[in-house]
């Protein structure tokens, strides 16, 4: 059996080759740990000789929006109600309930009413016509004031009845007044509004309400 002898350059090339293998695996092992490493914990960086490990990446969440606020309504304050009848307005509906009507006795005989006027001046409501008394007629007036009472509801007073310029009996006064009082509540009724004002002039009679 021969023997194979090498020179001794050859061999000194075949441990460099032996060495410089064993180096490379061992940079490939250290490669791989560094990346095994890496994927198994977070990664550090090197401060002042210190090991300081980075934190790790938070998720990000939506920015949550803030429900811009219902506005409010608010409710309009109630309008007053006004109410405007003139003359001719109250003449016409007075003709229809007071025509007829009797205005009592009088030293000259029993009257009733026959045609009738309103006028409508400085604060006060006349009612005013031609009553027939026997076989004569005879002129009556009737005068007085509307304001609206604690309940909110238009109130009639009577200030002065005469017949012929006799003055008309309480009891018949007090009657002729309750017939007033029944057609402006009747001209004025408007459910649950409250009467705050009355202004008579000028041939007009205001009326201001609320609810």
């Amino acid at each position: 059996m021969k023997r194979l002898v090498l020179p001794a350059a050859a061999l000194a090339i075949l441990a460099i080759g032996i060495l410089v293998g064993m180096n490379g695996r061992s940079v490939m092992d250290s490669a791989q740990g560094v990346v095994r490493g890496s994927v198994a914990s977070a990664p550090t960086a090197t401060v002042g000789g210190r090991v300081i490990a980075a934190a790790a990446a938070q998720p990000i969440s939506a920015p949550t929006s803030t429900p811009a606020p219902k506005p409010t309504a608010t409710p309009a304050p109630p309008r007053d109600l006004v109410i405007e009848v003139t003359e001719t307005d109250l003449t016409e509906q007075l003709q229809l309930l007071l025509v007829g009507q009797p205005l009592g006795a009088t030293p000259i005989g029993d009257a009733t009413i026959r045609s009738v006027w309103v006028t409508l001046r400085d604060g006060q409501m006349q009612v005013g016509g031609g009553a027939s008394v026997g076989p004569l007629s005879a002129p009556f007036v009737v005068a007085g004031t509307i304001t609206p009472d604690a309940a909110g509801r238009p109130s009639v007073t009577l200030t002065s009845a005469q017949v012929s310029g006799f003055a008309i009996p309480d009891a018949i006064r007090a009657g002729l007044g309750e017939l007033l009082q029944q057609q402006i509540d009747q001209l004025f009724a408007q459910g649950t509004m409250r009467i705050r004002t009355v202004e008579i002039a000028d041939g007009r009679m205001r009326i201001t309400a609320s609810p």
